[in-house]
């Protein structure tokens, strides 16, 4: 980490998206929270601020009048992609999910003065580059964390997955392996919460038409949603079988909203996720990560093999009999979701950034 000398922290300048997707919902949260401490001048990537982050979004764009770059600047953006700042020192906030970086992410992550990630997995990842890193937690906005806890009364067990259609999501498996664990039930259903911006209409009919296939009318697909409180109050289970994330928001927002969760004991996502408040399906070996579309072979991740497919299947089976006991609270998993909020994640990295100076 270098130090630089500013005259406090009077200003941030914050270059990151600042729309409804990924990113941008990573970055709309730091701004609003990041406002009730300092100035911050913002300069937006793209553009598509929620009405929640709407005051902050314009009182950030209205200091660029004054903006200075002597100001520290934060950029939240793919570790690909970090040349651009407006100031010194230069902070990066990347969340990325392969083991593996090219020497174009090598490069734009040690040209910064300062690299913020959010996990030790992602850490770890870093310092078999050489790459120095802090540690800042993600988080859920307040709206989870302010949510009735107490499940609604639906006469079905329902099954949540939350995540664009994405073969490192496991969704090229999950329809298989709820087939295999409820194989004539009607009183189960799988929500799919899986809208991908990015695929063509062809594709998106692709990923679907595989589920309904395995599961009939048992399957459910819903448009993008931002607020999903009153759906997973609904569900009783979280499904993520993911191969690799960078943080994975909807497994912890299920589980600070009460929820279980079935998940794989890999990548990011292991730094809220325990044998406490989680099914954990463990990962014996990696693969290299190739989807044919994002992916090529250019790192690896979690192998979902027959071992993973009957731990799978063994949790799902266990939720449904919880379900039927009317044991429907994940009391370790609200505790969890207290600790990892956005309103601490940008308090942490507010004392960060202040602290850049005091190094020199």
């Amino acid at each position: 980490m270098r130090g630089f000398f500013y005259l406090g922290l009077k200003m941030i300048n914050l270059v990151a998206p600042i729309n409804k997707v990924s990113y941008g919902y990573v970055a709309s949260e730091i701004l609003y929270y990041l406002s009730k401490k300092t100035e911050v001048a913002l300069f937006p990537i793209s553009i598509d601020p929620d009405e929640k982050y709407v005051n902050a979004y314009n009182k950030g764009i209205a200091n660029q009048e004054r903006w200075s770059h002597k100001n520290p600047s934060l950029r939240i953006f793919h570790e690909f992609d970090l040349a651009l700042h407006a100031g010194n020192p230069r902070i990066a906030y990347p969340f990325f999910e392969i083991d593996t970086l090219d020497p174009r992410r090598v490069n734009h992550l040690s040209n910064q003065d300062l690299v913020i990630v959010a996990s030790k997995w992602a850490q770890d990842i870093l310092s078999k580059y050489k790459i120095a890193s802090e540690v800042i937690p993600l988080g859920i906005n307040e709206e989870i964390l302010l949510a009735d806890k107490i499940p609604a009364k639906v006469n079905k067990c329902i099954f949540m997955t939350i995540g664009k259609w994405e073969t490192r999501k496991g969704h090229d498996v999950l329809h298989k392996i709820f087939k295999a664990a409820f194989p004539k039930e009607q009183d189960v259903e799988l929500w799919c919460f899986a809208y991908n911006p990015f695929l063509s209409s062809e594709e998106k009919q692709r990923w679907e038409n595989n589920y309904r296939v395995e599961l009939g009318n048992r399957v459910k697909f819903f448009p993008r949603v931002n607020n999903l409180t009153q759906y997973i109050q609904m569900a009783h289970c979280g499904i993520f079988l993911s191969r690799a994330e960078g943080w994975n928001l909807g497994l912890l927002e299920m589980m600070a909203m009460g929820k279980y969760v079935i998940t794989t004991n890999c990548s990011a996502h292991t730094e809220f996720c325990n044998n406490d408040n989680s099914n954990l399906v463990q990962i014996d070996e990696l693969e290299p990560a190739y989807d044919g579309k994002w992916f090529f072979n250019t790192g690896n991740w979690a192998k979902l093999g027959k071992n993973q497919i009957d731990q799978s299947i063994e949790y799902l089976r266990k939720a449904y009999g919880l379900f039927y006991e009317n044991k429907r609270v994940n009391e370790a998993g609200i505790e969890t979701g207290k600790q990892f909020t956005f309103e601490n994640t940008t308090e942490k990295l507010y004392g960060i950034i202040k602290s850049i100076s005091k190094d020199c």
